[in-house]
């Protein structure tokens, strides 16, 4: 139902741009709609409605927001630095992602440590108050801290049409789409197929299983924030980020094959191993895709480009869902690389076509 409502929400901030609203009045609503499915979410079990939960999915999903933050830096940082800051960006998602299991961890301790447990506060309502909590302190930093870009630059973003003879470049962006496709599904898949692993494989508790995924995130968020001064120095395209991000995502999946390695500490030593350096390219080569995607088309046509990316980072979440959930052990690395290589194949085949267009800024 998440990706539903996202998919949703993409399309509703497209209409409301369109009627020139700002994006800091935009985020606002969206953090009330948050708010508001998250203490439906706390709620569920208070209803006697069996699809309060699956509802209040929705609308956490139909507020997030999603295609906001990489629309606003396309907006307001030049294309000189732009890698560098979307790179910041992947690495905020990473630390996030790292945050969550933690979180998640340390709630359900403090659920257990100070013995409540009912209906409206327990292990399974917590999440949604405690998030609910979150959303309302970002709305007042919103509101208080946030500025919006000047009104010429959204002026062509929220316009409905494009100037005669801008057209997006049709091969380009579909090779852009389908790496942001494939690296939105890897993240998933392996959150989703480690916490199956930990539980239904190792017999770990969830919270263990946490743990060692927040800790996976918090070294992949890190190698990606200090990638980002990094990528202005030393890579000279974004096509060359790309390409190198496919080509050593596809070396580090090795390490998720079933080896068949006798010992257990020595299986979860080398797989975690793999899963960072899995993840730090997976967020890596999603940031160049990002920063790349804006520089291929005109600047009239950047929001709309910018929306194709979300609805198609929002699809591939969707499905790295489906997909993490049904692999084992020994189709899970096998998937995982395979999704890497079709990824460094297309980024090979459309290589010369990822030019920047000559009306981008």
């Amino acid at each position: 139902s998440v990706p539903v409502g996202s998919l949703m929400g993409i399309t509703m901030c497209k209409w409301w741009f369109r009627r020139r609203t700002s994006f800091k009045s935009l985020m606002a609503a969206l953090q009330v709609g948050t708010i508001v499915g998250n203490v439906l979410y706390a709620l569920a079990g208070l209803m006697h409605f069996r699809y309060t939960l699956l509802a209040s999915r929705f609308l956490i999903g139909l507020f997030n927001g999603y295609s906001l933050p990489s629309k606003y830096i396309g907006l307001t940082v030049g294309m000189k630095r732009r890698s560098e800051v979307i790179l910041y960006y992947s690495a905020t998602n990473m630390l996030a992602f790292a945050a969550g299991p933690a979180l998640a961890a340390l709630l359900e301790y403090f659920i257990k440590s100070i013995r409540i447990h009912n209906l409206v506060l327990d292990s399974d309502t917590v999440p949604g108050w405690f998030m609910a909590l979150v959303s309302s302190v970002f709305l007042v930093l919103l509101l208080l801290l946030f500025e919006d870009p000047p009104a010429e630059e959204t002026v062509p973003m929220a316009g409905s049409g494009a100037p005669t003879g801008d057209r997006l470049p049709l091969a380009a962006m579909c090779a852009a789409f389908w790496h942001l496709c494939v690296s939105s599904a890897v993240l998933t898949v392996i959150e989703v197929y480690t916490v199956n692993l930990g539980q239904e494989h190792w017999g770990w508790s969830i919270a263990k299983t946490a743990w060692l995924l927040a800790g996976l995130m918090l070294c992949s968020g890190v190698a990606n924030m200090s990638m980002g001064p990094l990528a202005r120095r030393f890579i000279s395209s974004d096509r060359m980020g790309v390409l190198g991000c496919t080509l050593f995502g596809c070396f580090a999946c090795t390490f998720l094959l079933d080896l068949g390695l006798p010992s257990f500490p020595v299986q979860v030593g080398v797989l975690s191993i793999g899963l960072m350096f899995v993840l730090t390219m997976a967020g890596m080569g999603r940031a160049f895709v990002l920063a790349l995607q804006s520089k291929l088309v005109p600047t009239s046509l950047k929001g709309r480009a910018n929306d194709w990316s979300a609805v198609f980072m929002t699809i591939g979440r969707a499905a790295g869902s489906v997909i993490g959930a049904v692999l084992s052990p020994s189709t899970f690395g096998v998937v995982m690389l395979s999704l890497f290589a079709s990824s460094a194949l297309v980024c090979a085949m459309s290589h010369s076509r990822m030019q920047p267009s000559e009306k981008a800024d």
